[in-house]
């Protein structure tokens, strides 16, 4: 068996799962959903704002901590829709700190 989570970082909400793997069957421990709105002005600025990345990555600091308190072995982050837009393309939402691990 192996314990797992993803992140996923929508638009509006980022979301937490927490699984087991074990012959191919997944079993869902834990899910956790935060509404961080990431896109809040993005249509009237054409910009992810510097409030909404500092919501993101506390919220996603967060999610690191609970899937590692859970056992997590391994955490992927997933972007949502909102990379299909031309502003994402032009200006990437990263995290002002790498995250590689959570102590």
């Amino acid at each position: 068996m192996e314990r797992v989570a993803c992140i996923d970082v929508g638009t509006v909400t980022a979301r937490l799962a927490v699984a087991d793997l074990e012959g191919g069957i997944v079993r869902r421990l834990a899910k956790s959903s935060t509404i961080c709105n990431l896109g809040e002005g993005l249509a009237a600025s054409g910009r992810i704002s510097s409030a909404a990345r500092r919501r993101v990555s506390a919220c996603v600091d967060g999610y690191l901590r609970a899937a590692r308190s859970a056992g997590a072995a391994h955490v992927c982050c997933t972007p949502g829709s909102y990379t299909h837009l031309d502003v994402y393309k032009r200006q990437r939402f990263t995290c002002p700190t790498p995250r590689t691990s959570v102590a």
